[in-house]
């Protein structure tokens, strides 16, 4: 699903939880990422920044930081992937997706678990 209301539907999500924030190795996820790096110091909120490069690192990364965090984000990775399916997340998990890359997986955007948001 697409976001509509920034401060409803991602910030109050985010806050007073640990994010796991993933960051493709290219120059437009790497500026996103210290951008938001910025503003989660801003704001204290808890996160651990990882870089990934392939589908391997980003399902990998998941795995070993899944039960410590509370939501995802993705910069630049992950939006051509049926993301409920590949990375097996728990049912209380919600996953952010910022990816310019073309194609979006349609299952990312109509999942009717709602974990993905755009």
């Amino acid at each position: 699903m697409f976001i509509n209301n920034i401060v409803r539907e991602f910030y109050e999500v985010i806050s007073g939880q640990r994010v796991l924030v993933l960051v493709h190795f290219d120059l437009d996820a790497i500026c996103s990422g210290k951008i938001l790096q910025s503003l989660f110091h801003a704001d204290h909120i808890l996160y651990t920044l990882c870089p990934v490069l392939t589908h391997t690192d980003l399902h990998t990364t998941v795995q070993n930081h899944k039960e410590q965090v509370g939501c995802i984000i993705l910069l630049n990775c992950g939006g051509a992937l049926d993301l409920v399916e590949f990375l097996e997340l728990p049912d209380n998990m919600t996953v952010f997706v910022a990816d310019t890359h073309r194609p979006l997986h349609v299952c990312n955007i109509y999942s009717e678990h709602q974990k993905l948001r755009q």
